[in-house]
């Protein structure tokens, strides 16, 4: 079974705050439905002020019936098919690296706060995807400075019409492996 981790320093799903948070956790659904192996590695300590979330994080998975274990410092779940685990932000480097050992991924995603120090660790190991800036960008990643835009989908099995497209750069959908889960179709630009 194909297995992809995602590796950063922000809250896992369903904890979103942005745009960078929605496209993340649904290509970790879109993956694990496909039938893939997907862990979400995240901190449940903000990046830019060390604030915790875990009394937040605790109340919303409560609220929505998820059951939950939480055991020095790390709180572990289950969302939409992806194993989902929020550490302290001093433990996500480590156990990043026990990850990587453990699960042996066909790819690690990574984005935002530290991902260029994510990606090093998992370079070489496996295939990085994602955006680190300001270090050379990793073997597979989107670009915000390519001005035209394409669509990663996954196509229905039944209809082979594509569902829940994610925008992503002409450049990143040049790259994308060729999977039968995954098109790229091209896009008017939002501009």
């Amino acid at each position: 079974m194909p297995t992809a981790l995602f590796a950063w320093r922000r809250t896992p799903p369903p904890f979103l705050i942005g745009g960078a948070e929605v496209t993340q956790q649904l290509l970790a659904e879109e993956l694990a439905a496909a039938g893939w192996r997907v862990t979400y590695l995240g901190s449940h300590e903000a990046p830019w002020d060390g604030g915790t979330q875990l009394t937040d994080m605790r109340a919303h998975l409560h609220r929505n019936r998820v059951p939950y274990d939480e055991a020095n410092g790390t709180l572990r779940y289950r969302w939409n098919g992806v194993e989902c685990a929020a550490l302290t932000q001093n433990n996500v480097e480590h156990a990043l690296g026990s990850l990587l050992g453990e699960l042996r991924p066909d790819v690690v995603f990574t984005a935002q706060e530290g991902s260029a120090r994510l990606a090093e660790l998992a370079k070489p190991t496996t295939l990085v995807a994602g955006r680190s800036t300001p270090s050379p960008p990793p073997d597979w990643a989107s670009s915000p400075a390519v001005p035209t835009m394409g669509l990663l989908c996954r196509s229905s099995s039944e209809t082979g019409h594509p569902t829940r497209p994610a925008p992503a750069s002409t450049w990143c959908t040049r790259r994308s492996p060729a999977h039968d889960w995954l098109r790229t179709r091209s896009a008017p630009q939002p501009y």
